[in-house]
């Protein structure tokens, strides 16, 4: 009989589980008309865990790693493309578009501080 997460094994020593967590997250990014940038990021990894709280915990922190990589990889996304550095944010309606200094494309991106709701 399997045991569940939490029980403790007959010898009363906690049982320990082993799960494989994949997440990934991904984000478009509208570079202009037609044009768009899709970046995405994942990570796979085995943990070890006693009860349910330690592999939220441990389930958590993957996703933090993750949320810095996605941010990390957008950055350098449109970095590479030279979309990174602006001169003005153009407001139009409830969108911020980016003018890039190193093209003339207008670039609908936020802010990296923006980016900490993803």
């Amino acid at each position: 009989m399997a045991k569940k997460a939490n029980e403790v094994s007959e010898d009363g020593v906690d049982s320990v589980n082993t799960s494989v967590i994949k997440k990934t997250l991904s984000r478009t990014i509208s570079t202009g008309a037609y044009e768009s940038v899709f970046v995405y990021v994942g990570f796979e990894e085995e943990i070890t865990w006693k009860n349910i709280e330690e592999r939220q915990k441990k389930t958590r922190a993957i996703s933090k790693v993750l949320e810095k990589d996605l941010k990390e990889s957008i950055v350098s996304a449109l970095g590479s493309l030279g979309l990174v550095e602006t001169e003005g944010i153009k407001k139009t309606g409830n969108s911020k578009t980016a003018i890039s200094s190193k093209s003339d494309k207008e670039v609908k991106v936020m802010s990296i501080d923006d980016l900490d709701g993803v």
